[in-house]
């Protein structure tokens, strides 16, 4: 297995050795867990990871407690161990006894992290599926984790495009040979252009628990949509993010660009000059606007040709000075009424183009 990376700036350089040394330190690793779980006659137990209940949860160990103290009929949520559908209680500590799950891990590969063990929640059916409060996940867990690790040549090349910061590189690869005798765990949040085209943003790679500021999105664009920020799944559906803002970094995560339909393009000003409360219609393929607010309440009337893009002055509203009025089109005709001039208004009346 070969990686070769090419980096620009040093502000890369950290980040890529705790890639390198978070695969190579997790390279064909097994994790083995020891729950201590007190026995209080035949049972049901749900050994809960991801903070859900027993019935929501997508990552647990449900099995059936017999009274020769084993577990039987073990089924795996999202998880995989090669201890298949039996496991025996051993080495009683009182009431407590020890089960033992071998080379446990995630249906995607990855393996359990030390916090999900540590926060297991242990589900009975004794207790009406409550939680045991008397388990303490802290205490009545172990973890074995064996990693195998591959020889690797680290060839540094200080060119003229890196500058001759030698410290940084000193201290990024101090941090490079530190994960690889005491690993940490490393995350990756992955961008995803989600149908867009463009210079998708790079992934960024961290320990867990950093905060990192999430990319932009500049430079990704895709036909009559526009770009609002990120979302954990593809349809928008999941957790969104704004671009630029800050993440706290607990897992590998993918996150895909978020696009909502439709663009805005900027046509002519409107001839008319600054104007608030204006009302407007539309009639045929043509879009009229008038009355409104500059300094009094103003009566002029525009018409707008999208096919020429430009603003044509028509009559001006037979009603007088006029804001804030209201307005419809019905087939080939306008009407304008209500609103306010020097007082309220409820007269009406009709546009013929």
């Amino acid at each position: 297995m070969e990686n070769k990376f090419v980096l620009s700036d040093f502000s890369e350089v950290q980040a890529i050795f705790a890639k390198i040394a978070s695969s190579i330190t997790t390279y064909n690793s097994t994790t083995d867990i020891t729950f201590k779980i007190s026995y209080g006659g035949t049972d049901e137990i749900c050994l809960v990871f991801d903070g859900l209940d027993h019935n929501a949860s997508q990552c647990k160990i449900q099995a059936t407690v017999n009274s020769d103290k084993s577990f039987s009929n073990i089924q795996y949520t999202g998880l995989t161990s090669s201890s298949g559908s039996t496991v025996q209680g051993v080495d009683p500590d009182g009431a407590l006894y020890h089960y033992t799950f071998t080379n446990v891990k995630k249906t995607d590969g990855t393996i359990l992290d030390t916090y999900e063990i540590k926060n297991v929640k242990l589900y009975r059916s004794i207790l009406g599926w409550g939680i045991d409060t008397e388990f303490n996940p802290a205490s009545a867990t172990n973890t074995a984790v064996t990693k195998k690790t591959a020889a690797i040549a680290l060839v540094l090349d200080i060119s003229s495009s890196l500058g001759s910061n030698l410290s940084s590189v000193k201290f990024a690869a101090k941090s490079f040979i530190d994960n690889l005798v005491s690993p940490s765990d490393y995350y990756t949040v992955t961008y995803s252009a989600n149908g867009g085209t463009g210079m998708t943003p790079n992934a960024q790679t961290v320990q867990k628990g950093s905060m990192i500021t999430l990319a932009s999105g500049d430079g990704l664009e895709k036909t009559n949509s526009t770009f609002d920020g990120w979302n954990t799944k593809t349809d928008g559906t999941g957790t969104n993010y704004y671009a630029g803002s800050s993440y706290t970094v607990n897992g590998n995560v993918t996150l895909y660009a978020k696009w909502i339909g439709g663009t805005w393009t900027q046509k002519a000003d409107f001839a008319g000059g600054r104007t608030e409360m204006a009302v407007g219609f539309s009639i045929g393929n043509k879009g009229y606007i008038g009355t409104g607010l500059q300094v009094d309440g103003e009566q002029d009337f525009w018409e707008y040709d999208p096919s020429l893009n430009s603003w044509t002055q028509k009559a001006n509203f037979a009603g007088g000075d006029r804001k804030s009025a209201v307005g419809f089109s019905i087939g080939n005709k306008g009407y304008i009424g209500t609103g306010s001039g020097n007082n309220a208004n409820q007269d009406f009346w009709e546009f013929t183009p």
